[in-house]
């Protein structure tokens, strides 16, 4: 089970429009903006991923594990591949 695409996606996407608020809430400069929007953004997004959860529950997802997560290889696949027999 893993948590929905767009779960992740909003869950981002606010913590950059926050992290953005915060830095021109605290008034800096471009300059300084464009350096510490990543790091703040990040920091935020790690407290939102445990804080979050609590009060809007991700939708799971039932996935099927795909050759991504496994090999995908069985012990009766690979005798038929190679005609070898243990």
């Amino acid at each position: 089970m893993v948590a929905s695409a767009m779960y992740a996606r909003v869950l981002s996407v606010l913590s950059m429009l926050v992290s953005g608020g915060f830095l021109l809430a605290v008034h800096v400069r471009v300059l300084y903006f464009v350096i510490w929007i990543i790091p703040v953004w990040l920091l935020v997004l790690s407290v939102m991923v445990r804080v979050v959860p609590y009060f809007v529950p991700p939708r799971l997802e039932l996935r099927d594990s795909g050759t991504v997560t496994t090999l995908g290889i069985s012990d009766e696949e690979h005798r038929e591949r190679t005609g070898k027999v243990q």
